[in-house]
């Protein structure tokens, strides 16, 4: 998301910053504009107002609209652990997170690591990321769904993009399966 600012000198370096470290870039063309009560008003696009003395107000109001937007970059990522070495994975190269025993996994293309999250921590968390729960084992990324095919006893069997797996979707799991991606 980009924005103009119409504001006095200090507020604006203020703003730069705050707005910045909230994925929030500054365009003079941008059709929204956020404009410091006093301060005119522009002539086309959409404008917010707010008052320099409060403003908390208005990152408080940015902080809510955080979840709409697809620049969102915190959170993008998690640690896994391979032999002895730890790296950052970034969840849309998830294909999908197993738990086997007291561990849990990341598989992604062509690697697999340990994570220190358990299943439900990282369903509650990526939900809203394209995560669903298929069966007691698995999370899976929606978006590396390859082919979706009706198996035996109500099940689905999904096949992945990149990799070789397959993965039953449980009887219990099929209902809310279906109304994630709208089937």
């Amino acid at each position: 998301m980009k924005l103009s600012i119409n504001c006095s000198g200090n507020n604006r370096k203020l703003l730069e910053e705050l707005l910045a470290a909230r994925g929030i870039g500054i365009d003079e063309t941008a059709s929204v504009s956020i404009i410091e009560k006093g301060y005119p008003v522009p002539k086309n696009g959409l404008a917010i107002f707010f008052d320099p003395h409060n403003l908390n107000e208005l990152l408080e109001f940015f902080d809510e609209l955080r979840p709409l937007s697809p620049q969102r970059n915190e959170n993008e990522m998690i640690v896994g652990k391979r032999n002895d070495s730890y790296e950052l994975v970034k969840f849309d190269e998830v294909v999908y997170f197993e738990a086997d025993g007291n561990n849990t996994y990341c598989q992604t293309g062509n690697q697999r690591f340990e994570v220190k999250k358990k299943l439900y921590e990282l369903e509650n968390e990526l939900g809203d990321k394209g995560f669903i729960r298929v069966n007691k084992s698995y999370l899976i990324n929606i978006m590396m769904v390859r082919e979706i095919i009706p198996w035996f006893g109500s099940r689905l069997l999904l096949k992945f993009k990149n990799i070789l797996t397959e993965i039953e979707v449980s009887r219990k799991s099929v209902p809310v399966f279906k109304k994630f991606i709208d089937m």
